[in-house]
Order: C-alpha cells, then sequence, then structure tokens
C-alpha cells in the first residue's frame, strides 16, 4: 500500500525516512502525508527518538548543503568540529515545524525499551524500529508509514510506503 492509500481519519505512526523524503522532495506522496497530517486528516504520530532522528538528520544535511562537511562519515566530521555546528539554524527552525506541525508526539517508556528487545529478537528489527514498534503496540496504533520494508513481515501491522521515490 502506498502513502495515498491512508484513509482519513487513520492514526498512522510516521517514520523518520518520511519526514526526509519530503523534505528532500523525493516523494510527493511523502509531502502530501505530512499536509494531510498536519490539517487533521489523517492523525500522525511520531516518538520522541524519531523526532530526534529526524533532527539529526536535518542537521547532517544542512552541513553538507553547506558545504560544512564532507567525506564518508559526515555526522562524525561535524561532531569533530563544533564550530561548524553553530553556524547550523535551519534544521532547528524546522524540527521546531515539526514539533509544532499537529503531530502526537510519545516518548519511549522504559517498558517500551524491554518490549523492543524482544520485539528485535522476533522480528530482526534494530534498536529505533524495534522501539517504534513497541510505542505502536503500546498504543495500539496497527498503522504505519516507513520507506522501510524491515516492517513488512511484523504481522498484525499495516505497512504504507511512499512508491514514487525519487533515488
Amino acid at each position: 500500500m502506498n502513502l495515498d492509500d491512508i484513509a482519513a481519519g487513520t492514526t498512522v505512526f510516521l517514520d523518520a525516512n518520511i519526514f526526509i523524503y519530503a523534505e528532500q522532495q523525493k516523494s510527493a506522496q511523502a509531502v502530501r502525508l505530512l499536509r494531510r497530517a498536519a490539517s487533521g486528516q489523517v492523525h500522525g504520530m511520531v516518538s520522541t527518538i524519531t523526532l530526534a532522528g529526524v533532527c539529526h538528520r536535518l542537521m547532517v544535511l544542512e552541513a553538507q548543503a553547506k558545504k560544512l562537511v564532507s567525506g564518508g562519515n559526515p555526522a562524525r566530521n561535524l561532531a569533530a568540529k563544533p564550530d561548524r555546528v553553530r553556524q547550523l539554524t535551519d534544521y532547528a527552525t524546522k524540527t521546531l515545524a515539526l514539533c509544532n506541525s499537529g503531530l502526537e508526539i510519545k516518548p519511549i517508556l522504559p517498558t517500551d525499551v524491554v518490549l523492543s528487545l524482544a520485539l528485535q529478537q522476533r522480528w530482526g528489527l534494530l534498536t529505533n524500529d524495534s522501539l517504534n514498534l513497541a510505542v505502536c503496540q503500546r498504543l495500539g496504533t496497527h498503522d504505519i508509514a516507513t520507506a522501510d520494508t524491515n516492517f513488512d513481515a511484523v504481522s498484525g501491522l499495516r505497512v504504507f510506503h511512499p512508491t514514487d521515490l525519487i533515488v
């Protein structure tokens, strides 16, 4: 199912890559989904770990766009140059806008961490994905919007993908 298939009124968990593909204009479906969430047509939900991931990725993308970092590991290069981090502001503005966009932001609880360990073993998920799945399970959310295919095998979860990605 693609992102446009998410019915009005649906509560959907938004993975970090949806925000990045919308920001980079690599998926018109992602852009539309975020607009639908901002208008309340769909109930968009994220976790604090997703929000932090989006913030981090936006920071690195801004540093790359401004040519403040280069090389194979731009995050590590940026971390070694705090003076360059201080030059970045766009990522913070975008992150604050995301916080005020009408999305529901849910915390990661200690019980989510415990559950995520079992989800990692059961589904072969990495840490952030298993934490987000644990939050979804705690809240009774069965729909997720993501470009990742690692959620496809999770039973009881409806996964919506952007099918229009520009690579």
